[in-house]
């Protein structure tokens, strides 16, 4: 008996061992999220994020009446979730802040189906960390592009 738990136990601590591996480290700005300040004009930002998102394979979902908030949308059809193929979202909200030192430009990517945000499962929270990095990619590459002009 006492081998069974002993066994147990350490398929719960290895568990909890690789799913904490799963999960990648945050980003290396102020936030930990995609986060750039950029020197340029925030239409001419939105029009380049706007682009090269596009591009990357989103849709510009919604967008507000100033340009201070964008949500771009991946719509994936059957994304395996806890055992079940489940439609889900990949959203990535854009907030444009004009500051002293240019436009800070945040962003954030979640995993959204009909029930809600999707979190908390390794293989979920990879893919967000994922789409975070890459996010905060682009926005580099923009960041650089705008600012060489």
């Amino acid at each position: 008996m006492r081998k069974i738990i002993m066994a147990v136990v350490g398929l719960v601590i290895g568990a909890c061992l690789l799913s904490g591996c799963a999960t990648a480290p945050p980003l290396p700005t102020k936030t930990g999220k995609p986060d750039v300040t950029i020197q340029a004009d925030k239409e001419a930002i939105f029009d380049a994020l706007t682009d090269e998102l596009l591009t990357a394979g989103y849709t510009l979902g919604n967008v507000n009446e100033t340009k201070d908030i964008a949500v771009y949308v991946i719509q994936y059809p059957n994304l395996r979730y806890s055992g079940v193929d489940v439609p889900v979202d990949e959203r990535a909200t854009v907030n444009f802040v004009r500051t002293s030192t240019g436009v800070r430009v945040l962003g954030s990517v979640a995993y959204i189906t009909a029930a809600g945000v999707v979190q908390g499962w390794p293989a979920i929270d990879q893919k967000i960390a994922i789409a975070n990095s890459n996010l905060y990619s682009i926005l580099l590459k923009v960041q650089e592009n705008l600012e060489k002009k």
